[in-house]
């Protein structure tokens, strides 16, 4: 599943603030880099950074599946290579045991609950 993509709420906010001031005077200026032009470029660059980090979180996305690929491909063969292993020394050798498996001479015995029994009450 894809990671959600951030939407910097600033960005609509900024939009619109700017958008309000140009309403009133196309070329606000308060000297001091405090004008429309300004914002306009601090807008785009907050949407380009944004962009940017979007751009990332895919790039994370598909190499995560890629991990997740080769961990299905690492896990399958060393299932594989313990199958081997049970078949060529048995599964209750020392050999099985090294290579990752529970020798069948180890497991323990499924304790079953008996059912269906009453209980009675012995009197004196």
């Amino acid at each position: 599943m894809a990671t959600k993509k951030y939407n910097s709420p600033k960005i609509s906010w900024a939009k619109e603030r700017q958008s309000k001031l140009k309403s009133i005077n196309e070329n606000y200026d308060f000297g001091r880099d405090y004008n429309t032009q300004t914002g306009a470029s601090l807008i785009d660059e907050l949407q380009k950074e944004q962009d940017k980090y979007n751009d990332m979180k895919s790039l994370l996305d598909a190499q995560k599946l890629v991990v997740k690929e080769k961990e299905k491909s690492v896990n399958s063969f060393f299932v594989n290579i313990l199958k081997r292993v049970s078949t060529e020394h048995g599964e209750d050798s020392t050999e099985y045991e090294k290579a990752g498996g529970k020798r069948t001479s180890n497991r323990k015995a499924p304790i079953r609950k008996v059912t269906g029994e009453k209980k009675t009450k012995v009197s004196s």
